[in-house]
């Protein structure tokens, strides 16, 4: 059986540069999102973190492949990233509150949306339709990660 660092290899190859980094391989696990292999999509991102322990975009992503089939290695995903990251992108919160939401944690997730989160202004990001977890999650494009958390947050208080 395959390591995650080995699965990862068979989806680009890796070089030693100062440009390596977990965006570069976002392409490749959207592809797997699309296709219904969110195992597969959290491979890659499994790979990315030996290779990138502490990267918490790499962390995040990989939390965000999990959210599809495995809520609490998702919340220990995420958990690693706000280890790692010095600034809290909305979509990463998004993410971190749905999960906790979706896992039956809403109260720790009402308590994040209380966090101040800078607002950014990013290219679209990947995001899972908010009512389709857990049981079909559908994949979307988020043109404002901003607005994208405004929704999580009215969603979880709606729904608490």
């Amino acid at each position: 059986m395959d390591t995650p660092f080995e699965k990862l290899l068979s989806v680009k190859t890796v070089q030693r540069s100062s440009n390596f980094s977990t965006a570069s391989f976002t392409h490749a696990a959207v592809e797997k999102l699309r296709a219904g292999n969110p195992n597969e999509a959290a491979e890659i991102f499994a790979g990315l973190t030996e290779i990138l322990p502490s990267s918490g975009e790499a962390w995040n992503n990989l939390g965000f492949c999990r959210m599809a089939f495995d809520l609490d290695s998702a919340l220990k995903a995420f958990a690693r990233s706000a280890q790692f990251s010095r600034s809290f992108a909305p979509i990463w919160i998004a993410n971190h509150i749905l999960a906790l939401h979706l896992g039956g944690r809403t109260e720790e997730a009402l308590l994040l949306s209380k966090l101040p989160v800078p607002p950014e202004h990013v290219d679209a990001v990947w995001a899972w339709e908010i009512t389709s977890l857990p049981h079909r999650p559908t994949l979307i494009q988020v043109d404002d990660s901003n607005e994208y958390l405004e929704q999580v947050i009215a969603f979880v208080s709606r729904s608490s």
